[in-house]
């Protein structure tokens, strides 16, 4: 990666919360491009133990990664991995986000706590949680609409589920899905996943999670960060009607994933391994020029003016490029 231009403005990232020592270590970053610890602690001066922290917190928000370069010639017995961060462009935004979330989950479990007391609400204690929800989706027959706000999802339990949604699909229940977009899907087979995610969109930032039953019955979790804490099940009529239509004000303005095509994941995973155009164009079978049109439409559909920020970018929303391609569709479909 070429250094940064002198010009730059970067964030700083004490104001958002972040310790000083991952302010250092992201502008060094940001400065001189991806580097492995022992460089880090060369240029920054700081003590490994805090820069591994420092590099955790960073990676805990999701603006630095570790990435492997490929190995070659006398670094192969030596390569280790580096560490990069993402574009200053987009860390102010990725920050908002997080900050975001943390202050309307605050705000959700006042008021969920709040609604304990109403009529048509009341919590359901985590050991008899799941049991419920899974007797009222066994008995749904109109529709389920899920807003997740997880980062990651177990793919153990996601395994587990696909039977149950099995079944609803084939009674014709309708699934609505919103995630987080920068969140990772479980890593199931496309049939199993497309069953879970039924008609699927992605939002920058989502409240909180929540299920609707056939518009009559909704689960909120008490805690996100705690699953034992139970949840509440609404039933009264106007609180449900409410969370649908918030629902329904989030799936307006979420966007469907881009979901790339078999050519774009073996493309990415090529360029990932150090293939240029030409090479990457001559294992695909296409000209050089299709290949840096679909880089191109990665990196508009993604706002990042550079190939090392799309491996960034896609590294963190495709799980390391390592996923099942979806068919071939177009680039834009």
């Amino acid at each position: 990666m070429r250094r940064m231009k002198d010009t730059t403005v970067l964030p700083v990232l004490t104001g958002h919360g972040l310790p000083a020592d991952a302010d250092v270590a992201y502008r060094a970053l940001a400065l001189f491009g991806p580097c492995d610890l022992a460089e880090l602690v060369r240029r920054v001066g700081l003590s490994r133990p805090r820069l591994r922290a420092a590099l955790s917190a960073l990676a805990d928000v999701g603006i630095a990664m570790q990435i492997a370069e490929p190995a070659t010639g006398r670094r192969r017995a030596h390569a280790t991995a580096r560490w990069a961060v993402m574009p200053p462009e987009l860390v102010v935004d990725k920050l908002r986000e997080q900050y975001g979330r943390r202050h309307a989950r605050a705000s959700v479990t006042d008021l969920m706590n709040a609604a304990r007391s109403c009529p048509g609400v009341r919590v359901v204690p985590q050991a008899t949680a799941t049991e419920r929800r899974s007797y009222l989706l066994d008995q749904a027959r109109h529709e389920h609409l899920v807003m997740y706000t997880d980062l990651a999802f177990d793919t153990e339990v996601a395994r587990g589920a696909v039977p149950s949604a099995r079944r609803r699909h084939e009674r014709g229940v309708r699934l609505r899905t919103l995630a987080l977009a920068d969140s990772r899907s479980p890593r199931l087979p496309a049939p199993d996943l497309a069953l879970l995610d039924g008609e699927h969109r992605r939002a920058g930032d989502l409240p909180f999670h929540v299920a609707i039953i056939d518009r009559s019955v909704a689960f909120l979790p008490l805690d996100d960060d705690d699953a034992a804490a139970g949840c509440l099940e609404v039933t009264h009529p106007r609180l449900v009607n409410g969370l649908c239509a918030l629902y329904e004000r989030q799936w307006a303005t979420a966007t469907r994933p881009l979901i790339p095509t078999a050519r774009q994941h073996a493309l990415l995973g090529l360029l990932a391994k150090g293939h240029t155009d030409v090479s990457a164009a001559q294992r695909l079978g296409v000209s050089a020029r299709t290949i840096a049109h679909e880089v191109r439409a990665l990196m508009d559909h993604y706002r990042v003016t550079s190939r090392f920020q799309l491996g960034l970018v896609l590294a963190i929303t495709w799980d390391d490029l390592d996923i099942p391609p979806q068919g071939d569709q177009t680039l834009h479909g």
